[in-house]
């Protein structure tokens, strides 16, 4: 069973929900029909603004929203951050076969230079 976290930001008037592991199929599919996409990077779900049937539906699963502790400057400059690692990748090599045996994933080795 997940836990959840639920938060209101009024910077750019998100609600933000914080769950500790996988949602069940049906309380995904109620979360997305109350308008909240996954936001992969941020590991969370965002609603693109605050409703009144948003809020009710985090108190229920959260118990309350609280304030978003980060700002937009801090979660701009997290994505500059992500952004300047990528060109720093030396190379890419391939695991060796077999390595996700069976999932369908190709198995990639970031290796990052040293300086």
């Amino acid at each position: 069973m997940s836990e959840f976290t639920a938060t209101y930001s009024p910077d750019d008037n998100k609600l933000r929900l914080y769950a500790s592991s996988r949602l069940e199929e049906a309380l995904y599919k109620r979360v997305r029909g109350a308008g909240f996409i996954w936001a992969p990077k941020q590991e969370l779900f965002v609603a693109p603004m605050w409703t009144p049937d948003r809020e009710d539906l985090l108190i229920e699963l959260a118990g309350e929203v609280g304030d978003e502790d980060t700002s937009l400057v801090d979660r701009a400059e997290e994505r500059a951050e992500q952004a300047a690692l990528r060109p720093e990748a030396d190379s890419w090599e391939e695991l060796p076969a077999g390595t996700f045996s069976g999932t369908n994933v190709r198995a990639v080795l970031l290796t990052m230079g040293a300086e």
